[in-house]
């Protein structure tokens, strides 16, 4: 069982994979067969991490909006600042590392997302990149918060299972 303490490690997770997701992607692209697979599978494996994670908060006794703020705690920050980095600073201020940092929490799920994205255009025709990259942003925070939420209830209920029982 984890100590409280390792719980908040895993909440940078999804950042650090997400920033090897687009790491490999970018080494990958050229072999159609690799990134495929591997374009399809990544994403499923961290929606299961993140259920994963989940239970373990659910494990460690902490009341459900306390682990779900601390586990989605650097989406939410990754989320602030890139709010902060693409509209609030112009172009030419903005920084070199935390903007490209600030997308990577939810890129890793950003497949499950990009098709519904598009339901939230304002002009269906034409694709605004921000607009794009916003709606994705936002509502892969929403996906990971739910997943997470989704595993924690389920390792919760588990357990409760179990203490009934014995």
């Amino acid at each position: 069982m984890f100590k409280k303490i390792y719980l908040p490690i895993f909440s940078f997770a999804p950042l650090i994979f997400g920033y090897l997701h687009n790491w490999m992607i970018s080494y990958i692209i050229n072999i159609p067969i690799i990134f495929f697979i591997y374009w399809y599978v990544f994403p499923v494996l961290m929606a299961l991490f993140w259920f994963w994670v989940g239970g373990k908060f659910a494990q460690s006794n902490v009341k459900i909006f306390i682990s779900v703020l601390l586990g989605n705690l650097v989406g939410i920050i990754s989320l602030l600042v890139y709010f902060w980095q693409y509209f609030l600073i112009s172009d030419s201020n903005r920084n070199i590392t935390l903007a490209p940092l600030s997308l990577m929490f939810s890129s890793t799920i950003s497949i499950f997302i990009a098709r519904l994205a598009y339901l939230f255009q304002p002009n269906k025709n034409v694709i605004d990149s921000l607009s794009m990259l916003s709606t994705i942003q936002i509502m892969g925070l929403m996906l990971m918060i739910i997943i997470f939420t989704i595993g924690y209830y389920y390792k919760k209920r588990k357990i409760n299972s179990v203490n009934k029982i014995g």
